[in-house]
């Protein structure tokens, strides 16, 4: 009786092993990888990975497959990631879909207290900042 309640106990804790194993952490599922890009700094995103990324529309795919962690809020106690084009603040995350890779010259994310110091109050979460090419 008693190496039938182990066996159950073994049985249970190894379903709760590959179930733990198994899961998502969120947005990592829809990342895709990418062999072979180049590589920069960690807090930027250059022209050259941007070309790099074909078939890719938007910055915010772009970031999100290069950058995940800038897209993340780091905290419920921190404002969110505030995005910036050429020096004008857009908004949030969300923003990154409406920039087209063609238009990026270089995206950049700035930690909360560099945001902070150079765009004001309310940047506790950092900011992302596009620079466009220019024409």
């Amino acid at each position: 009786m008693w190496q039938q309640r182990v066996q159950w106990l073994v049985g249970g804790m190894c379903i709760v092993v590959l179930a733990a194993g198994c899961a998502s952490s969120g947005d990592e599922q829809n990342v895709e990888p990418v062999s072979g890009a180049p590589s920069g700094p960690p807090n930027v995103i250059t022209r050259e990975q941007v070309d790099y990324m074909v078939g890719y529309r938007t910055a915010y795919e772009v970031v999100r497959v290069l950058k995940p962690t800038w897209l993340r809020q780091r905290s419920t106690r921190v404002d969110p990631v505030r995005v910036y084009l050429d020096g004008m603040r857009l908004g949030n995350v969300r923003e990154l879909s409406n920039i087209s890779v063609e238009s990026v010259q270089e995206i950049r994310y700035m930690s909360g207290p560099d945001a902070t110091t150079r765009f004001g109050t309310g940047h506790s979460g950092g900011a992302i900042v596009v620079i466009s090419r220019r024409t």
